[in-house]
């Protein structure tokens, strides 16, 4: 069993995360995928370097009571 505190997982399948998970209340997990070619430019940021990419954002998830 790990250590760690918490432990956050991110799932890729075919270049593309599918899920982030053990995201702790209060952190963001932010996902910047550079292999744009091809990509709308309405779907396109720039990065602090004025790269182009295409960036997601995943947040701990509510859960159920007492789950």
């Amino acid at each position: 069993m790990s250590k760690e505190k918490h432990v956050i997982t991110v799932g890729v399948y075919g270049g593309l995360v599918q899920w982030v998970q053990g995201i702790p209340e209060g952190v963001c997990v932010v996902v910047r995928d550079y292999d744009v070619d091809g990509t709308e430019s309405d779907c396109l940021t720039k990065d602090e370097e004025g790269s182009a990419c295409v960036e997601s954002r995943w947040k701990s998830e509510d859960l159920p009571a007492g789950g």
